[in-house]
């Protein structure tokens, strides 16, 4: 993650999974290219807010 630019540590992705803590874009797009997944597969199972 950090040679994409990114400087989220194991302590900030702990809370991203817990949903403590929302995340930056650029970590998401990061998140992406590592995983090589739509953007879609990150929001599955999410509804919006009514």
């Amino acid at each position: 993650m950090n040679l994409l630019g990114s400087t989220i540590d194991r302590n900030t992705y702990t809370k991203i999974e817990l949903g403590t803590r929302n995340i930056k874009v650029t970590d998401l797009v990061a998140l992406q290219q590592v995983y090589n997944v739509d953007f879609a597969e990150f929001f599955k199972g999410i509804k919006p807010h009514e």
